[in-house]
């Protein structure tokens, strides 16, 4: 008997063909430095009772149906997954390669998929518990996952952080020996190299946490079709929110109050993630307003205000050493 240890675990995820739900066969991709993987997996069963067995017990079990679904959190290295939630990226290469992401509609296409949902993004996720006795391990890969939210998470003298939670259609077991993947060189970010543009163009130095979260709000459906998984989900509507702290000062607190919170006009602002102009990326949000602003009055220490943002539409722009985003 092995016992599985935490330091043997690795997941990673693979691009899919364009046909939903298959695997392309490329590589294992990495997610970033993951924390880690909470998959949710529901095997859904009917209690029958019926009269004859002469007994208060259940009758029978029939399964119904299974859902699968789960979380994924990683230290971000690019921003892959931003593509996969938002739904379309342009690269450039170049000196400086650059990745436009922003948000598809219902009836927009993808290069890397097909179908009627063909404008979203689907991946596989390999999932390894391993002692290193090929038969003996414990793989699972969760197959035709999308993208159903996507967040970024920064906070004082920590790291940035990305949390991805995905639907899947069905998952496939395993106990051989998991795939390999390099793991990326590249450093993730602090937080101390975000700065938050609010206005546009106007920079509140005093940020001290942001939460910028991303839902695809994701529609599945059992049909009835002689499988037990979910059709291919469909996202519906979109919704964006961002939730931002900082430290109380004269120069904005005016402004934040009294003409976007109290008073209801319109804005852009900007999240910045990294310094480096070969390695960054700008989370832009236009047409916003201003649904929260929360100042505490204590009796000492720093003032702090809490302001919650909902983007009318929002993307991302990036700067990175990856060539492309795209698997082939």
């Amino acid at each position: 008997m092995g016992q599985f240890l935490g330091d043997m675990n690795q997941v990673g995820y693979f691009f899919t063909s364009g046909t939903y739900a298959t695997a392309s066969g490329a590589a294992l991709q990495s997610f970033g430095l993951v924390q880690s993987h909470e998959p949710d997996e529901t095997v859904n069963i009917s209690n029958v009772r019926y009269t004859g067995t002469e007994s208060r017990d259940v009758g029978k079990f029939v399964t119904t149906s299974k859902d699968y679904a789960g979380k994924v959190s990683y230290y971000p290295q690019d921003f892959k997954f931003a593509w996969m939630a938002f739904g379309s990226v342009a690269d450039t290469s170049g000196a400086t390669n650059t990745h436009i992401i922003s948000a598809t509609n219902s009836d927009d296409g993808n290069v890397t998929a097909s179908g009627t949902n063909g404008g979203f993004v689907d991946f596989n996720i390999e999932d390894a518990h391993q002692i290193n006795v090929s038969g003996l391990n414990s793989i699972r890969t969760y197959n035709g996952c999308k993208t159903n939210s996507w967040s970024i998470t920064g906070g004082e003298d920590d790291l940035i952080t990305c949390d991805m939670s995905y639907i899947g259609q069905s998952m496939t077991p395993g106990s051989n020996t998991s795939s390999t993947y390099t793991a990326s060189t590249t450093s993730p970010i602090v937080f101390s190299d975000c700065l938050f543009h609010f206005p546009s163009g106007t920079v509140i130095d005093e940020m001290i946490s942001f939460t910028f979260t991303l839902n695809n709000n994701l529609k599945t459906r059992h049909y009835g079709n002689g499988s037990l998984v979910i059709a291919e989900p469909v996202p519906l509507s979109r919704d964006y929110n961002f939730d931002v702290t900082f430290d109380e000062n004269s120069s904005h607190r005016k402004t934040l109050y009294e003409q976007y919170f109290q008073g209801g006009s319109t804005f852009n602002c900007m999240l910045q993630i990294g310094t480096s102009a070969t390695n960054r990326a700008f989370v832009w949000m236009s047409g916003c307003r201003l649904s929260n602003d929360t100042a505490p009055t204590p009796n000492e220490g720093v003032v702090e205000e809490s302001v919650t943002i909902l983007p009318g539409t929002a993307g991302i722009n990036v700067s990175d050493a990856i060539s492309s985003y795209l698997p082939w």
